[in-house]
């Protein structure tokens, strides 16, 4: 295997004017591989194979690019600092996949070269038959193009293509965005060209650069598909869109390991609307009601730790200490100038998009004529800009740094505060700002807010004594100034009139006269213009009459002349500040990193302000060495907060081996799909490192989250119960292959088919789960089903409660079912006759439901679903049932022991009698 990797790579050395061997760049790179031979695939498209069609599509790609290329043409607006954190822009992202069918497992490499930010992230893993963590990770991150191999495992013809094909066109269907596969050239997928990229373009410093690509190596050391994946997409972009996208002259370079977080399939991510809320995209989802960030790393952050929660129960509890912490710290304290948390969030207003400031640091070489076609190299007209954006961010990392000296250094438990504390108060910062950019920029220089001050901004950033030829032409330009103004103070007092002054990019200085003084000059003087010594008169304009002399219009002239002298001079000094910035552009990624991560931390602690009664989850395992989930008082984020009246918590108790399959019943509207999706979202808050809506959570850790809820999609020549038997397979499947512990929560599984057959596949996958590595959660309307299952060890029912109003004098069928939303464990007498039908009487005519009784009683009679036909079951139910309570109540009893014998404490009395009154209350029910 290693062998034929090799006499490949030997033969491809050489490609597209990459000299892997000699370590340089050949002068034939524009010839070799301008247009790399590639198979174009364009969905939706029938003639893939012609000309004609490969040059359009071509084209369209060029085209989506370039569209884009205007976001990175020119720095943040200096009138609106705001606008850079807007997050309505997604990042632009594209990808390159690896895989080989040589393998026995699917082995799978998979890189993503993130455009927006810089950044490289490979993985490698074996994944399922099926290729769910590729279509996974495919939907996180959202590629604009995806590149596969022309050749053997990736061909048009093959399954994973297919499969690649059908997500993609489903996530149109769903509304995720659509995406391009494009075939490229087998030859770049080379290992020596991923080496080469490593050795050459990986972003170091001048102090770290052998250590940082040694590790960087080592981290992709006998990975060997991520190393090709991250070549191909490095060489394909940087060969196929020279002149539409930036042109990277060093990258970040990370490969991540993907057991440090889990997996929640596409259609749990939309039907528990952790993004998008189903209904109304702009409305409530969890990741709009959690964000309460103020920077864009932090809400990247945020959302990729909503999509990607940690499996690491110690960097769980990390997270959660360190906002632990911060709630501490500004307990009970009501001024705002003595709240940390606030203090850091008012210091993160003055950062920008660091990612999208730094990234201008790592395209090619900073005004060099080679990079006059590159989108994201920083242009002379931005040098400025960028010099004060990059000057705030740096004196606000010193602010904050500052307010967290208050974290203890030894203090273990916010070791994630400690390293922020301690990037923030790096000399690093002071060697930039103090010796670098103050020693070029004037200290008081500022964002602009309106457009004189944007022009003197761009006069006097520079500080004075920088160039003799600068100084001369500012004392130029405020000759200039002070000439228009005595001018205009002239002509005032000439013709009687307020006149004032105002300023444009386009037009420089120019006249303006309220319209109310320009109409009593008119009756005044008794004419209908002004004077003639006034020219370009525009009366259109809002409240005022705009308009000019040739005298200001000859200083405009000479104005401009002179900014343009002193743009250039300031320029020059301002990328010779840059070029020098350069050499610490490692440095202030790793600064952009801390403020991400102290941004989500602190977006969390704010949360919880807010939201006062969350509890802290525990992630404890339990005595019996099995997994368990507990919840008290649980409650739906979203609902909860869309509910004006208050909202009915649920308890959630599911303990591996003893509970952990459970069927809910009850009837339409009862709140089994809520409570469905409550414990899913629960659990999912819990390993973001969150806090959690309930009044205490003990969690498991999950690697995987699936579910089906109820859905009106209809895909095309698809019955409803085939697309839903095909969903419920995929789970399967997966459970089949995978030891890690997943959360399964269904909804009315079997309800697309008839009432037999329906109960039949839905009994029997439940009894499949029974014996899986899972925590099962399935709602159902077979009400007999849980019978069937009771003598199951690990089976729980669960029944939300309702009850029927019954009205005197009211006719059959026109009882009110009034819902409790509560959940209730073990339900002795649970079914509700005729739920439907009384549900129904408020809708349907009086005949109908009459009728429909009568059709309900006769299929009862006949029925072998019905309950009672288990009456011989009954007394070895009891048995199993009494067994049951005996083994729970006896692993309560140990655990108890065990954490007093831990903690060195006496066991506790009350809790012993609570516990012992606990079981005969439930031991004397049965």
């Amino acid at each position: 295997m290693n062998k034929s990797k090799s006499s490949n790579s030997t033969s491809s050395s050489f490609i597209g004017g990459w000299n892997f061997s000699n370590k340089s760049r050949s002068s034939t790179a524009n010839h070799s591989l301008s247009k790399p031979k590639s198979k174009f695939i364009a969905k939706n498209k029938s003639n893939k194979n012609s000309c004609s069609s490969r040059n359009k599509f071509s084209s369209n790609v060029t085209s989506r690019l370039a569209s884009r290329a205007s976001s990175y043409a020119s720095l943040v607006p200096s009138t609106a600092m705001s606008n850079i954190n807007d997050f309505q822009t997604k990042d632009k992202v594209i990808c390159s996949i690896c895989h080989d069918t040589n393998y026995v497992k699917c082995i799978v490499g998979i890189s993503f070269l993130n455009l927006t930010t810089g950044e490289i992230i490979s993985y490698e893993y074996t994944d399922s038959q099926l290729y769910v963590r590729t279509l996974y990770s495919l939907k996180l991150w959202e590629p604009l193009e995806i590149y596969i191999s022309d050749k053997g495992a990736s061909t048009d013809k093959s399954k994973f293509y297919k499969l690649l094909c059908n997500s993609l066109e489903e996530q149109d269907v769903t509304g995720f965005g659509s995406t391009t596969v494009i075939f490229i050239s087998n030859k770049l997928y080379n290992l020596e060209a991923g080496q080469f990229i490593i050795q050459n373009h990986l972003l170091t410093s001048t102090n770290n650069k052998d250590a940082l690509i040694d590790k960087t190596t080592k981290d992709f050391e006998n990975k060997y598909l991520a190393l090709k994946s991250m070549a191909a997409v490095f060489l394909y972009y940087h060969e196929s869109y020279k002149t539409t996208g930036p042109r990277f002259n060093k990258v970040r370079i990370k490969l991540e390991a993907t057991e440090k977080t889990a997996l929640i399939d596409i259609k749990t991510i939309k039907k528990l609307e952790l993004i998008e809320n189903l209904v109304v995209k702009s409305d409530i989802s969890l990741f709009k009601f959690m964000d309460h960030t103020i920077t864009k790393m932090g809400k990247r952050m945020l959302k990729n730790s909503i999509l990607q929660p940690l499996t690491n129960v110690a960097s769980i509890t990390m997270r959660l200490n360190c906002v632990t912490f911060l709630n501490d710290q500004t307990a009970g304290i009501s001024d705002a100038d003595l709240n940390i948390v606030h203090l850091i969030r008012k210091q993160l207003h003055n950062c920008k998009d660091l990612d999208y400031l730094f990234i201008k640091l790592l395209v090619g070489d900073i005004g060099s004529p080679e990079d006059k076609h590159s989108v994201s190299s920083i242009k002379p007209d931005e040098v400025i800009n960028f010099l004060i954006a990059l000057k705030t961010s740096l004196e606000s990392f010193k602010e904050i740094g500052q307010l967290l000296l208050c974290v203890d250094d030894n203090d273990q438990e916010i070791i994630i505060l400690n390293e922020i504390k301690k990037n923030l108060n790096s000399p690093v910062i002071d060697e930039i700002l103090e010796n670098i950019i103050k020693s070029c920029l004037n200290e008081d220089v500022h964002w602009a807010t309106s457009n004189i001050e944007l022009q003197n901004q761009r006069i006097y950033a520079i500080r004075s004594g920088s160039d003799g030829f600068l100084d001369v032409s500012r004392t130029l330009y405020q000759n200039i100034i002070d000439e228009v103004v005595k001018e205009i103070e002239s002509l005032s007092t000439e013709f009687n009139l307020c006149i004032e002054q105002s300023f444009d990019d386009k037009r420089g200085f120019f006249l303006k006269l309220l319209k109310t003084d320009y109409k009593r000059y008119k009756h005044e003087m008794e004419t209908t213009t002004l004077p003639n010594i006034f020219i370009n008169v525009n009366i259109k304009s809002g409240k005022y009459v705009e308009f000019s002399t040739l005298k200001i219009m000859k200083l405009n002239s000479r104005f401009f002349e002179i900014i343009s002298e002193i743009s250039i001079l300031s320029e020059k000094i301002g990328l010779e500040c840059i070029s020098k910035i350069k050499e610490y552009t490692v440095y202030l990624f790793m600064f952009s990193e801390s403020l991400a991560m102290l941004d989500f931390i602190c977006s969390l602690t704010q949360h919880i302000k807010i939201h006062k009664d969350y509890t802290v989850p525990n992630f404890d395992s339990s005595i019996m060495n099995d997994s368990e989930l507990r919840i008290k008082s649980g409650r739906h984020p979203l609902l909860e907060k869309k509910l004006t009246n208050k909202y009915i918590a649920n308890d959630t108790s599911m303990i591996k081996n003893v509970s952990n399959v459970q069927l809910v019943t009850g009837c339409n509207g009862s709140g089994k799909s809520i409570y469905l999706k409550q414990t899913m979202i629960l659990s999912i808050m819990a390993q973001i490192g969150s806090y959690v809506p309930c009044n205490y959570g003990k969690f498991p850790i999950f690697h995987r989250f699936y579910s089906r809820f109820c859905s009106d999609i209809i895909e095309l020549n698809t019955s409803t119960f085939e697309l839903e038997l095909r969903e419920i397979n995929f789970f399967l499947q997966h459970l089949e292959s995978e030891p890690q512990l997943t959360m399964l929560a269904i909804d009315e599984f079997g309800r697309g088919s008839s009432i037999g057959d329906g109960f039949a596949i839905c009994l029997a996958t439940v009894k499949y789960f029974l014996n899986k590595n899972c925590f099962s959660i399935l709602a159902t309307h077979f009400n007999t089903m849980p019978m069937f299952l009771q003598m199951s060890k690990n089976f729980k029912h669960i029944n939300m409660v309702s009850h029927i109003s019954t009205h005197e004098g009211k006719e059959l069928g026109s009882n009110v079912i009034k819902m409790s939303y509560k959940a209730k464990e073990e339900p002795k007498n649970f079914k509700m006759e005729h739920y439907g039908l009384k549900i129904a009487s408020g809708i349907f005519d009086k005949c109908i439901i009459t009728k429909g009784f009568e059709i309900s009683k006769q299929i009862k009679e006949i029925s072998i679903l019905d309950e009672h036909s288990h009456d011989d079951e009954n007394r070895t139910l009891k048995k199993y049932l009494k067994l049951q309570i005996l083994r729970v109540t006896y692993a309560k009893l140990q655990e108890h022991k065990q954490m007093c014998k831990a903690n060195n404490i006496p066991e506790d009395n009350e809790y012993l009698k609570s516990l012992q009154n606990e079981f005969i209350e439930k031991y004397s029910k049965i």
